[in-house]
């Protein structure tokens, strides 16, 4: 009950060497595959409460201005706090293909792949705004309370 129901962008894209702000646009875009082999119609925005990165979230944790003109290099691991080496699954789709989304690869570029694999995820979720922090720094030994 203390997390937001938010409405999140479903845009796609077809290029994992975007620049970071390229694709940020791109996510609140309106580009989808036409005629999609699977037969959904792709919508422009989703309304509900938990979701994973965005591919610009990724290039943005990055301090690098190598990865934040094209998120296709591996310097946006560098000093990025969301870089943990491992393959991690984001929300955009890759547009050009009905089953692929783009992901974090484990060397820390940004790329697509089919839905079926088996990677890892990173929540994301607004909380509501009455929501307070009681205690609690964040960490694993010492988690936020909240109220």
């Amino acid at each position: 009950d203390k997390v937001a129901k938010v409405r999140w962008n479903l845009g796609g894209y077809n290029t994992p060497s975007a620049s970071a702000l390229n694709m940020y646009n791109a996510e609140r875009g309106t580009l989808h595959l036409i005629n999609p082999s699977d037969g959904i119609t792709r919508t422009n925005t989703w309304d509900g409460k938990i979701v994973l990165i965005y591919p610009s979230d990724y290039g943005y944790a990055s301090p690098s201005t190598t990865c934040r003109s094209g998120l296709g290099s591996s310097n946006c691991r560098n000093e990025n706090w969301l870089f943990n080496s491992a393959y991690q699954w984001t929300f955009s789709s890759y547009s050009d293909y009905a089953n692929h989304v783009f992901y974090v690869y484990s060397r820390g570029s940004v790329s697509y792949s089919s839905a079926d694999s088996t990677y890892g995820v990173r929540p994301v979720l607004f909380l509501k705004s009455d929501v307070e922090i009681l205690s609690g720094d964040g960490t694993n030994d010492n988690p936020f309370v909240l109220e």
